[in-house]
């Protein structure tokens, strides 16, 4: 598991700093404290050696460039790189724990990045070139951690994930968390080809496809199609809530840490919605979570302006709950 987060230089975050992670990690926060961010650069953290992941993020966003001089710059700190105009002597390190990006200005039109894994002494820094960065993106980034967006028109490898559960016991856990949240009469399913998911319900003579059920469904299987294969690993989950009505919220948590733990997963995921924030509450209040769950509010530092992630337990969330106190 992830102890704790050190970010230094990356979009928003001057300078981040996140102590006593738990196993299931809930981030709130006003619009532009960065909550998508924050799961952006844990994903860039978990593949270090590898750049795919770091291009893909970027590409997402549309702020990728092939000019070689500034093709990475989008990424980091923008008032860090604003002050770097006045002094180009100095590189300018991206860091998130021990990942290294460094960004060293040579002269005009010409800027070297250089990534780093301080984790592996026998590691060599990987000088970024303009050519390698030109190199076709793979159809899938090498993600060590699972990552879940938001938007569903961003990319989700939906048969990959399948694929490597297919007719194992993975398989049946997946079914088993759709009946106990959302399908109680699933009784089974499969991924086709073009991702399309079909259901076979008790009542249904013939499979039909999971669209049919609703925008609810489609997440609910999204999500614990990625919490089966994040075993062992890391899941990333952006705006948990998107497309589930409130009703299901605190069925989706039972789910989320009932599986971390038996499956040895780490969460990080981010919300916007006050209900989210008290279904996440009623599952610390159980006394097999309470040690397993952590909420962190980001904001900005009424000192600096910088953002900062405020922890809060069980009873100060509570408290904050009852008194309907602004928390997201």
């Amino acid at each position: 598991m992830i102890p704790a987060l050190k970010i230094r230089n990356f979009r928003l975050f001057k300078e981040l700093d996140i102590e006593d992670l738990k196993r299931v990690n809930l981030f709130a926060g006003k619009n532009n404290t960065g909550k998508t961010a924050l799961l952006e650069a844990l994903r860039i953290m978990g593949e270090a050696d590898n750049i795919s992941v770091l291009r893909y993020v970027l590409e997402q966003r549309g702020e990728f460039k092939f000019e070689p001089w500034n093709m990475l710059d989008s990424v980091y700190s923008r008032p860090e790189l604003e002050r770097l105009k006045q002094d180009n002597q100095n590189p300018l390190v991206l860091s998130i724990n021990h990942y290294e990006l460094t960004r060293k200005y040579i002269g005009e039109r010409n800027v070297n990045y250089t990534l780093a894994n301080t984790n592996n002494p026998n590691s060599e820094p990987l000088a970024l070139g303009n050519f390698h960065l030109q190199q076709p993106q793979p159809i899938i980034p090498k993600d060590r951690f699972v990552f879940v967006p938001f938007n569903a028109k961003e990319y989700f490898p939906l048969n990959y994930y399948w694929d490597k559960i297919a007719l194992t016991a993975l398989e049946d856990d997946l079914v088993e968390i759709l009946k106990e949240t959302i399908l109680p009469n699933l009784v089974r399913l499969d991924v086709q080809q073009n991702d399309r998911v079909v259901v076979r319900l008790k009542e249904e003579s013939k499979p039909i496809p999971l669209k049919n059920l609703g925008d609810g469904a489609q997440r609910m299987f999204l999500m614990a199609l990625a919490l089966i294969n994040a075993k062992d690993s890391v899941l990333l989950i952006d705006e948990i809530e998107t497309g589930l009505h409130y009703s299901v919220l605190e069925q989706l948590w039972e789910m989320i840490f009932k599986y971390a733990v038996q499956l040895n997963i780490q969460v990080f995921a981010t919300t916007h919605s006050q209900d989210t924030i008290r279904a996440f509450t009623y599952l610390l209040e159980k006394e097999e979570y309470e040690q397993e769950g952590c909420f962190f509010r980001l904001q900005a530092n009424r000192k600096d302006g910088q953002i900062e992630a405020i922890a809060l337990g069980k009873e100060r969330l509570e408290a904050a709950l009852e008194t309907q106190s602004e928390i997201r």
